[in-house]
């Protein structure tokens, strides 16, 4: 049986919640021992679970970007930019650094040009290069744990002592995807337009990023 639209919205936000929650219950426990490296990973693993949502297509989807909005310092929820980068399916971390403070994070990956609104493609600009690399400044602040109220609706939260939530330290980018979900992404636009030029514009952006899956 499928749940409602509104259901199912919140269902992910447990979702999210009960994750959240379990890693920082795990890293709590590990971090008196200081044999786990759960605090100091937390910036990396963040980045990389942002990347894993964009792999999922999930930043495509006004849903999922307002979820992937958590991951940054100033927030925006709402983005009008049409176009969407897309990013190789091969990408990793290349480096990272944390004083206790401030942590920084390079996300090494092949850029694989854009799709704007109608669905046009245009390929990544020449370079030398085989791969490039973003780098992300993360600060440390306060850790919330956060619960629905009585209403089911409103969230309320409260400070975990000593416990740190790392932030991205810049407004989110423009929205952005794997190969293999930007090509769903096309495939599920083309199937709801009635525009002859979208329809011609995603046939010929799905033959260049076929050859690239």
């Amino acid at each position: 049986m499928s749940l409602p639209n509104e259901d199912k919205t919140k269902g992910r936000r447990v979702r999210d919640f009960v994750l959240a929650l379990i890693v920082a219950i795990a890293c709590a426990t590990t971090a008196s021992s200081q044999t786990s490296g759960c605090l100091d990973d937390a910036p990396a693993k963040n980045i990389e679970l942002l990347w894993a949502m964009a792999a999922r297509g999930e930043l495509l989807t006004p849903e999922g970007w307002h979820r992937a909005s958590g991951y940054f310092a100033k927030p925006n929820e709402q983005h009008d930019d049409k176009v969407i980068e897309v990013m190789s399916g091969y990408y990793g971390l290349n480096s990272y650094s944390n004083d206790g403070k401030v942590a920084t994070v390079d996300m090494e990956f092949t850029d694989a040009g854009k799709i704007d609104s109608s669905l046009h493609y245009t390929p990544p600009k020449e370079t030398e290069a085989y791969k490039t690399a973003f780098r992300y400044k993360l600060v440390a602040g306060p850790a919330y744990i956060a619960w629905y109220g009585p209403d089911g609706k409103a969230v309320q939260q409260k400070a975990i002592p000593g416990e740190k939530a790392w932030l991205i330290d810049s407004p989110p980018p423009r929205p952005w995807a794997t190969v293999n979900a930007a090509i769903r992404y096309v495939l599920e636009m083309r199937n709801k337009t009635n525009d002859p030029i979208i329809k011609k514009n995603a046939d010929e952006t799905l033959s260049i990023l076929l050859k690239m899956h």
